[in-house]
């Protein structure tokens, strides 16, 4: 038998399976290698550009961008020089792991409470969340409720965590979270509220207040 006939019968043995062409056999190891990577959590980082409320380049978009890239511990850093973002629409809402970091000369973000009802993070999933460089400020909520909040719920309908309601672990490190409000009966949470925990790291709530009937700015230990 010459030399390649039995060079091609021994890459086919044993002889009762089919001899797939080597560039096959190849191809389908790839295939099977990327279908079992494409299960695992990917990170991704993305860019916020201008201080539009939302559009391309800006927070909402960021943030959109971030909850639809899958369950990776994601990144949004938000440029130098933005000025003051400044809200006019509904809450950002936040449904994967991720870290928003502003500049190191830090970023506002306006709840414009003048103009507009409504926080400015509501974290909807119970995820872990990290906010750094930031100063939240402006916000408020309206709140009028038989009793106190039971279950996790931060969507834009409820109204307690004037600027931040989380469903899942909130972290702080150099932000501030001031001037925000949250009102009616059985308010909680005239900055923050979590239902997980709240760390905070060189990091200061202030100026932030409840009112109403059986309002409360700390229920559990975890409200500012």
């Amino acid at each position: 038998m010459p030399r390649r006939a039995v060079s091609e019968l021994a890459r086919c043995l044993p002889a009762t399976l089919p001899c797939a062409p080597l560039a096959l056999v190849v191809t389908l190891a790839l295939m099977v290698v990327s279908t079992l990577g494409s299960g695992v959590a990917q990170a991704a980082e993305f860019t916020v550009r201008n201080n539009a409320d939302s559009g391309p380049g800006s927070l909402r978009q960021a943030v959109s961008d971030a909850n639809a890239a899958g369950s990776g511990s994601h990144t949004i850093t938000i440029a130098e020089g933005l000025g003051t973002i400044t809200l006019t629409g509904a809450q950002i809402d936040i449904t994967r792991k991720m870290t928003i970091v502003g500049p190191a000369t830090g970023q506002t973000i306006d709840g414009d409470k003048a103009n507009r009802f409504g926080r400015i993070f509501g974290v909807t999933e119970t995820v872990a969340v990290t906010l750094e460089n930031l100063t939240l400020t402006n916000a408020e909520t309206t709140a009028d409720r038989e009793d106190l909040p039971r279950g996790y719920d931060c969507s834009d309908s409820t109204g307690w965590g004037g600027a931040v309601c989380a469903e899942g672990d909130l972290t702080l490190t150099n932000s501030t979270v001031s001037g925000n409000a949250t009102q009616g009966r059985f308010a909680a949470g005239g900055g923050i509220l979590s239902f997980g925990i709240i760390t905070l790291t060189n990091s200061t709530p202030s100026g932030n207040f409840t009112q109403g009937e059986l309002a409360q700015g700390g229920w559990r230990d975890n409200h500012v």
